[in-house]
Formats: structure tokens, sequence, C-alpha cells
């Protein structure tokens, strides 16, 4: 009975831990976008304190096609930012010494009848820490290894979003091989 408690405790940190909360978009013309691309993404993001009691610091790097193009050291409960260029596939990776790596995926490619000269999007949202190395063991090793979000251009919606079928279906999986273990 008791490992049935701790699973379910695991179970509520990974659903927090994978949480990806939009919670403000907005598109505006820039004067001074960066000369190395006419639209970006200025991707601003909270790290979300985890449930241990001490704060945690993780290495969170901007990857461009398998290249590390920044890298940074942020504390549970502060923020980062970065800029990305259009039409490009980005990877966010989060990580410390006592956690498996979490992959957040961004497609900046943005179709052509929606781009327009000197366009600066902003995405802001939050994300929990990854999870522990311990807890990873009761997960699929194949599927933590996966992205938890994917984030792309809706041209609907005239901005960047979550991918929310593939954030819902991955959570799923994660969850369903937790519980045939």
């Amino acid at each position: 009975m008791k490992a049935i408690k701790v699973r379910r405790s695991v179970l509520v940190m990974l659903l927090v831990s994978i949480q990806l909360c939009v919670f403000s978009q907005s598109s505006e013309q820039l004067q001074d976008a960066p000369s190395n691309a006419t639209n970006y993404l200025e991707l601003n993001c909270k790290l979300q304190k985890g449930d241990t009691k001490t704060s945690n610091e993780y290495t969170i790097s901007l990857v461009l096609e398998n290249r590390e193009m920044e890298s940074i050291t942020v504390k549970e409960g502060k923020s980062f930012k970065f800029l990305l260029k259009e039409n490009s596939w980005y990877a966010i990776k989060i990580k410390n010494d006592e956690s498996i790596e979490k992959v957040i995926s961004i497609n900046t490619w943005i179709p052509m009848g929606n781009r327009y000269s000197l366009s600066h999007y902003d995405l802001s949202f939050e994300i929990g820490p990854p999870i522990s190395l311990i807890e990873a063991k009761i997960f699929d090793s194949d599927l933590i290894d996966f992205p938890v979000a994917v984030i792309y251009y809706d041209p609907q919606k005239e901005n960047f979003n979550l991918d929310e079928k593939y954030f819902y279906n991955i959570r799923e999986a994660l969850v369903a091989s937790m519980i045939d273990k």
C-alpha cells in the first residue's frame, strides 16, 4: 500500500512538473529587431518552484540544430528570456545533476502570408522543474526523452501557441507508463 501512495504523489509531482501555462501572448511592431532576423520570438519563461525545501539551480540551454546557442543558470522561482529567430526549430533544455532533462520544442516557422516586417512576437509561460532521477525510474525511459511541450505559430490565432494535442498525449502516455510498471 505504501508503494501506491508514493506513486500517487509522484503522479501529482509529474503533472505539476509538466504543466505549461501560457499566460501572456501578444504580437506587436518593434523598431529595433535583431539585425539577423526580420521576425523573432521573445520567449519569457518562469521556472516554477518544486516541492523541494531547498532552492535548486538549473542549467537552461537554448539549442538550435543540435548546437547549444546559449546557456544560463536559473534558480527555481526565477525567470529567463531568449530571443529566437524565425523559421527554425529550437529546443529549450532544463536540467541539473539530480534531474532528467526536460525539453520544450519550439518551431518558429511563420507562413509567408503572416510575415510582417519588423514583427516581434512575445510568448510568456511558466514551467515546473524537471523530475528527479529517482522519480524518473517509474516511467518508460523512452517516453521521458520526448519533449514535454511543442510550441508553434498558429496562423488562425496569428501568434505562437502550445500544441495542446501533443501536450495532452505525451502527458497521458507518461501517466500510462507509470501505471503499467
